[in-house]
């Protein structure tokens, strides 16, 4: 932690005094340093990104490091994967001249939100068609899929119209821990009269 430096004074006399010399020798301490970590937004919630920015008195390079809570951290580029409180901390590990240093700053992740697509769906549908039906919701999380009204049976994702008319399916997320409850969506979409042919028998 210390360089000793050594300072030798010389007087190198004259006709009346002879040469002199004096040493004093000291230690020079590392000098201490601050790290000063940029503040992060207040709302924040999952799915966001952030760049993490901190500075050091000297000018030092800053790494930082995640102290307690979960997150994706790939150099200084933040994504919030999980709802809650999150530790973070910008370090500076010294140098030759300078003493380590370092700043945490913790912030309270809020739950995420999402929103619900459904699959595209085919521009006609008949009668006697067998038809999957799909929705995603943005954060990945499984969607689950009720038929509301008109003559159809939706089971396990397959579509299977028992006559005519309007079908309207709700689709809905429910949420967890990191994402709050998704905005119902309703697809409607409208069965039509199946085609059918008419041979004759031949004599």
């Amino acid at each position: 932690l210390f360089r000793s430096v050594v300072i030798r004074a010389n007087q190198p006399g004259n006709l009346d005094y002879l040469p002199a010399e004096a040493a004093q020798a000291f230690r020079v301490a590392k000098a201490r340093q601050t790290v000063s970590f940029n503040p992060l937004p207040r709302d924040l919630h999952v799915g966001a990104s952030a760049v993490l920015q901190a500075t050091a008195g000297p000018g030092l390079p800053i790494s930082f490091s995640v102290v307690a809570g979960r997150c994706e951290l790939n150099g200084n580029q933040l994504i919030l994967t999980v709802a809650g409180s999150l530790s973070l901390k910008a370090t500076q590990p010294g140098s030759e001249n300078y003493e380590p240093a370092e700043a945490v700053q913790t912030l309270l992740v809020a739950k995420g939100n999402q929103t619900i697509t459904f699959d595209p769906l085919p521009s006609e549908i008949f009668f006697g068609d067998t038809l999957p039906i799909g929705a995603r919701a943005s954060s990945g999380l499984p969607v689950s899929l009720t038929l509301l009204s008109g003559p159809a049976a939706l089971t396990g994702g397959q579509l299977t119209p028992r006559g005519t008319g309007e079908v309207k399916i709700r689709a809905a997320q429910a949420g967890d821990p990191n994402y709050h409850p998704a905005p119902e969506v309703v697809q409607t979409l409208t069965v039509a009269k199946a085609r059918q042919t008419i041979r004759f028998d031949q004599w």
